[in-house]
């Protein structure tokens, strides 16, 4: 498999419509997509939708939930032996990705 730039993903992403994180929820809670950006008072920029970007792309191809382990509070969950807990036995991704 050829290895894309996360740029590349982001940019592919934002041409198929894929809703970013962001506005994913907003979907799924029945609100509107975009809104405001965060920044100092007044300097708020108001957007239609947000973008997929490759700090964005990064973050969510490294959580590890896509590698079908089970997380509380954000860390992965361990057993007795410290090996990681599977959630499911057919992750999304896997290391050898």
């Amino acid at each position: 498999m050829e290895e894309a730039p996360v740029s590349a993903i982001a940019v592919g992403l934002n041409a198929d419509s894929v809703p970013s994180p962001r506005d994913h929820w907003a979907v799924k809670k029945e609100r509107d997509k975009g809104g405001k950006t965060g920044g100092a008072k007044g300097s708020h920029v108001v957007r239609d939708v947000f973008n997929w970007t490759p700090a964005v792309t990064t973050r969510m191809l490294r959580k590890p939930t896509l590698l079908g382990w089970k997380v509380h509070q954000g860390k992965p969950v361990r057993d007795a032996e410290g090996n990681t807990i599977m959630q499911t036995e057919t992750p999304i991704l896997t290391r050898d990705c």
